[in-house]
């Protein structure tokens, strides 16, 4: 069953687990905690008096396609499930017998991974610059498997299946049309910049064979997705000048030290660059918000968008 078609009471779910935790009550009990996702939907899910060593014993991690048994209860006016526990957890992988479709319940970018490539390879050929272009055009050859492919975060925006590909594919899309009100900008910088300033994500994820976002890499805590960023296109040859311009773009794409910057932006492109990438990881957790509500409905506090509430327009 679908979170969609979920009625309170006892229930069958299947969908993607994350978030996976182990979380104690006020009286010290043990539980775990996860979210549960299908193509559409996303739901909360406990299972009372378990520790963490239970649910690894059978096989359950972040980016398992699983199915439960349980109930479906209200929770703050919010359905919640709660997966059963008698002599045994009844949360387990599914099966071939199941009888489950896994593309039925991923989620995955609404645009295939050969139309973001080749969206992708357009935008670099627009590059004027022939030494940036080159440039560019390397870095992609050698990585734009992954870059589309992986999710864009494991849980904040953008995270399923060619997730990281559809965010660049968003951010270049919104430069092209920019490129008419700026004239004076270089969007040779735009354009390559979008393209290697999330390439580190690709060592600081792990995703499952089937491309759910899975968890973080020992990279991404030792070093982190921006200078592993840096690290991955040093041996790509540029001018200085160039180059120098490239890892800045890098380094400052997150704008402000307090949000992961190294740097602050320090030239118009780069700034732009932020902006982009700022706007649509911002409208992509707003969109996912807004399927959640019914017209003229207002939402909880969204944590990811500093703790503010979405109304939905009727």
């Amino acid at each position: 069953m679908k979170i969609k078609d979920l009625k309170l009471g006892p229930n069958y779910l299947a969908g993607f687990v994350s978030e996976l935790r182990e979380c104690q009550t006020a009286r010290g009990d043990s539980y775990i905690s996860f979210r549960l996702s299908d193509k559409e939907d996303k739901i909360d899910v406990k299972i009372w008096q378990t520790q963490i060593g239970e649910i690894e014993k059978l096989n359950i991690k972040n980016g398992s396609f699983v199915v439960a048994k349980g109930i479906c209860q209200l929770y703050k006016e919010k359905k919640q499930f709660t997966v059963e526990k008698d002599n045994k957890i009844k949360l387990r992988e599914v099966n071939e017998e199941d009888n489950i479709d896994i593309n039925d319940y991923m989620a995955i970018a609404p645009i295939d991974f050969e139309e973001i490539r080749d969206y992708l390879i357009d935008a670099i050929n627009m590059i004027v610059d022939s030494e940036i272009r080159e440039f560019t055009m390397k870095i992609f050859d050698d990585y734009h498997d992954e870059l589309i492919r992986f999710p864009a975060s494991i849980n904040v925006h953008h995270d399923y299946k060619n997730g990281l590909g559809y965010h660049l594919y968003r951010m270049v899309k919104s430069a092209i049309k920019l490129k008419d009100v700026y004239e004076r900008v270089n969007f040779d910088y735009i354009i390559a910049g979008v393209i290697i300033h999330d390439i580190g994500k690709i060592k600081c994820y792990k995703i499952t064979d089937s491309g759910a976002p899975e968890d973080y890499t020992l990279e991404n805590s030792l070093i982190g997705h921006i200078p592993m960023g840096l690290i991955m296109i040093e041996s790509y040859e540029l001018s200085e000048e160039k180059k120098n311009l490239m890892r800045h773009l890098l380094l400052s794409h997150h704008g402000r030290e307090e949000f992961g910057a190294i740097v602050p932006p320090m030239f118009i492109e780069a700034e732009i660059l932020h902006m982009l990438d700022m706007m649509d990881s911002k409208i992509t957790i707003m969109e996912n918000v807004l399927d959640g509500l019914e017209p003229g409905e207002v939402s909880d506090r969204i944590w990811t968008l500093d703790r503010a509430k979405i109304y939905k327009l009727k």
